[in-house]
């Protein structure tokens, strides 16, 4: 779990100070950026969903790749869907419940329980891997229809609740 969060961390820093700045550019005054209104917070969480979407690829997320694990559904031991990796991965945001769970079962988190998924022993993959993975990726529209569907009133309830605490 720790080595797949170094990784993401790793992956997400840039876009998000890419997002920042875009946000600088965007809002005239810098002091508002400091207290953005719940738009400003919706896409700044928007960045998540590159979180949200790191199993997506053969249940395997880079970090995933290089120790060797992936996820699986439960019952079948199929990879898991891509929604069952996303709805998965957006429990995170309980991150303290999570690394609890996982202290007492390493193979299953909360997301796991909701998503139905557990994490199995793999053949370890290069990080590359995962490029042509993506590059071979044909677009389910209905999947990016209900992946957005999800992503969207998720990032605006984070954010109205960060306006609520900002005010």
């Amino acid at each position: 779990m720790i080595i797949d969060h170094i990784t993401m961390i790793i992956v997400m820093f840039p876009i998000a100070i890419l997002v920042f700045f875009l946000l600088i550019f965007l809002v005239k005054d810098t002091i508002e950026i400091i207290f953005l209104d719940i738009h400003g917070y919706a896409l700044l969480f928007s960045i998540y969903v590159i979180y949200f979407l790191k199993d997506n690829w053969k249940g395997k997320s880079l970090g995933k790749r290089i120790i060797g694990l992936q996820v699986v559904d439960r019952k079948t031991d199929e990879t898991a869907s891509s929604f069952q990796c996303f709805f998965r991965n957006l429990f995170i945001v309980l991150w303290p419940l999570e690394v609890i769970v996982t202290l007492f079962s390493p193979k299953r988190r909360i997301g796991d329980l909701f998503a139905n998924t557990k994490i199995v022993e793999a053949e370890k993959e290069s990080p590359k891997s995962l490029l042509g993975d993506i590059k071979n990726t044909k677009v389910n529209v209905m999947q990016v229809f209900l992946i957005t569907l999800v992503t969207v009133p998720f990032c605006y309830l984070l954010a109205y609740i960060m306006v609520s605490i900002n005010s």
